[in-house]
């Protein structure tokens, strides 16, 4: 069929179904074989459909449901809406929005300006989207996602995600393969993810929680939150807040001019803070903390302690546990240092203070200081035990808890 300026249905046909119309109305219903429809300036709409469907419409709306084969749509300008797709399902469309359900298969989905929802493909999902909003929900394979300036949300993931974004928000959830998420200037939200996990997030704010693999986040200016992570972490932040909790391998975190908080580490923990302070709860391994100018914590540690601050006071409370050969190196600058132990605590080692006096609830031994005004004492005379070794310019106190 070939017309133009006007409408056209066709029903119960079986075979090659071939339809050129311009500026009118198509409706296909019922029909089987193999369809080739174009179509302008009207809507086009296909059902029960027994076979592959190739489908232009220019400037036009389509509606395609119950298709029993391999989808391709082309169309500008109006939304494009599908459901039930028995095969693959290709979607190109210009300035529209693009919404549907059901494909068995995988599907491909470019658009732009408008919002895509995409929800039920059993294959994998392929999601290219200008300046539009996407939403994904329930893929059986891989989903990959581009889009820019409006918000991407993913959820029910059988396979991998991955979602590169500018100036938008993500959101990510149920996802059981692995993970990589980049965006900007808007917050990233991730959890339940089954594999590893990777985020970049320039000028965005990040949280993430229930990760059963790694994760490693990098981020600027906002603040990032770890939350149940099953394997390591990495944080590399600048300017920004970074709180991290129940870990149960090794967290290594970077960030400058904001506080750091880890709670629950079940390995090691190292923090590299530049003008941030530190606290930290709760370490199943050693803890190595370089950090300037604020406050470093430490509570309920388990392991060897080196903390390296310029212009910081260190605390160390509520020791749990000090295997045998530990070590407690502590050097700082122009605040005062207080290391707590346990009272049944063998220690070796030295504590010096340039110009601050040193207080010690363990017996020491005076040490001869060939800088005047400094302060110099020894712990201990042994090999075993807990080695300590305090540097600073003001107090150090050590005491039995």
């Amino acid at each position: 069929v070939k017309n133009a300026f006007g409408n056209v249905a066709v029903s119960g046909v079986t075979g090659r179904i071939d339809l050129a119309n311009e500026s009118g109305e198509v409706r296909v219903e019922g029909c089987g074989g193999e369809l080739r429809l174009a179509n302008s300036f009207g809507a086009v709409r296909v059902t029960n459909f027994k076979g592959p469907a190739d489908l232009h419409n220019e400037s036009g709306e389509v509606r395609a449901e119950n298709i029993a084969g391999r989808t391709d749509i082309h169309n500008s300008f109006n939304d494009v809406h599908f459901a039930k797709i028995g095969g693959p399902l290709a979607v190109t469309s210009e300035s529209a929005g693009v919404a549907g359900t059901d494909v068995s298969g995988d599907c491909r989905i470019s658009a732009s300006f408008k919002s895509i929802d995409v929800r039920g493909v059993s294959g994998k999902l392929d999601v290219r989207g200008e300046s539009s909003a996407v939403t994904i929900d329930n893929v059986g394979k891989d989903a990959v996602i581009e889009s820019t300036f409006n918000p991407v949300k993913a959820t029910n993931i059988k396979g991998g995600l991955r979602i590169t974004s500018q100036s938008a928000a993500v959101t990510a959830d149920a996802i059981e393969g692995d993970a990589w998420i980049k965006s900007s200037f808007q917050t990233i939200t991730v959890s339940h993810v089954k594999g590893r996990l990777t985020v970049e997030g320039d000028s965005s704010s990040v949280d993430i929680r229930d990760i059963e693999g790694d994760a490693s986040v990098k981020s600027s200016f906002n603040a990032v939150t770890a939350a149940g992570i099953g394997g390591a972490l990495e944080v590399t932040s600048q300017s920004a807040k970074v709180i991290a909790a129940d870990v149960k391998k090794n967290a290594t975190i970077t960030t400058s001019f904001n506080g750091v908080e880890a709670r629950r580490i079940g390995g090691s923990l190292k923090v590299k803070g530049e003008s941030a302070s530190v606290l930290a709860e709760d370490i199943g391994g050693a803890i190595d903390i370089k950090n300037s100018f604020n406050n470093v914590v430490l509570r309920q540690t388990s392991g060897s302690i080196t903390v390296t601050g310029e212009s910081s006071s260190v605390d160390v409370e509520q020791v749990k546990a000090l295997p045998p050969g530990s070590v407690i190196d502590i050097k700082t600058s122009f605040n005062p240092i207080r290391v707590t132990l346990p009272p049944n605590t063998e220690i070796q080692g030295t504590a010096r203070s340039e110009f601050g006096r040193i207080r010690s609830d363990f017996p020491v031994f005076l040490t001869d200081s060939t800088d005047r005004g400094a302060q110099s004492v020894s712990f201990g005379g042994g090999k075993s035990g807990v080695t300590i070794k305090l540097e600073g310019s003001a107090d150090i106190t050590i005491k039995k808890q």
